[in-house]
């Protein structure tokens, strides 16, 4: 190895003197004569290319954007107009609440309650804005020929019934008075009907008896006496029908030495206490008014009577 470089050095040294020794000549030469200029050939020294590494890119994170190199310098990015954002389209107004009456009819009251007066009355179909509502949310208030009138929630169909606010103006309930109560009035069984009779009992003769009999006796006087009557006495005690005479038909005239008419007369056995009354009978009507004998003991047991047509 030390001898190859120790030829190297000799070796260029030669060519350095040999170099010096041209150019000493060239300057003793004629001034005049030209000396050539010895033209040097360029040399071409290779130059071995070494194999270059590729460089190792590196990552970018995905959130960084990576821009391509240009020449010239970036140019700024033109504004843009900044986005407007869209205009919002006008909510509709909510409808107005309302009712419509369900039923064929429905009252219409000066407050929310059955206890309120009724001032109107609406049909079926009828439509009213809602004012207002109570505060159970069970009637409804509207404006009623420019009063405050009240309806029954379940006789209407309301719609936006949640926009309806509890009425402010709602009137007080009404009080009942109460009623005075007067002591009921006494009822007296109804009246008998007084049939219209032909003979009034005008006169009667009263007798004590001490046999254990009831007798009536009836003297019968009638205005014709060329009419005959036909009828019985027929007498009740204590509103019973105890019993009645035979039929009479004969003239109290006829017979003017006779207290009574023959046949009108009636006995009665035991002689029961109580009242008796009398009455002359045509064709099963009573035809005469009434006579009334009250027997108490042993007295009072005959009664003699005199019937004279009206």
């Amino acid at each position: 190895m030390r001898l190859r470089i120790g030829i190297a050095i000799g070796v260029m040294l030669f060519a350095v003197a040999l170099a010096g020794c041209s150019a000493g000549q060239s300057a003793r030469g004629p001034a005049g004569t030209p000396v050539p200029t010895k033209t040097l050939r360029p040399t071409f020294t290779s130059t071995s290319v070494e194999p270059t590494t590729a460089p190792i890119a590196t990552p970018v994170p995905a959130n960084v954007a990576t821009l391509a190199p240009t020449a010239e310098p970036p140019t700024a990015a033109a504004p843009t107009d900044t986005p407007v954002p869209p205009t919002p389209e006008p909510s509709s107004t909510p409808e107005a609440a309302a009712f419509t009456v369900t039923s064929d009819v429905v009252n219409v009251r000066s407050g929310p309650g059955t206890n309120y007066s009724a001032i109107g009355r609406l049909q079926k179909g009828q439509s009213f804005p809602v004012t207002g509502k109570n505060p159970g949310g069970d009637w409804w208030q509207f404006d009623y020929n420019g009063r405050s009138g009240w309806v029954y929630g379940q006789n209407v169909a309301v719609t936006s019934s949640d926009l309806v606010q509890v009425a402010a103006n709602i009137p007080a309930a009404p009080t009942r008075r109460p009623v005075p109560t007067s002591p009921p009035r006494p009822t007296s069984p109804p009246a008998t009907p007084v049939p219209v009779t032909r003979f009034a009992a005008t006169k009667s003769t009263i007798l004590p008896d001490t046999n254990d009999w009831v007798t009536i006796y009836c003297a019968v006087f009638n205005r014709d006496y060329s009419s005959p009557l036909s009828g019985t006495i027929r007498v009740l005690r204590d509103g019973a029908v105890v019993e009645e005479g035979k039929a009479f038909g004969k003239f109290l005239t006829a017979y003017l030495h006779m207290p009574y008419n023959d046949g009108c007369k009636v006995e009665m056995r035991p002689a029961s206490n109580g009242t008796y009354t009398a009455m002359l009978v045509e064709n099963g009507q009573p035809i005469s008014d009434v006579f009334t004998l009250n027997v108490t003991g042993t007295g009072n047991r005959v009664a003699i009577v005199e019937f004279k047509e009206k």
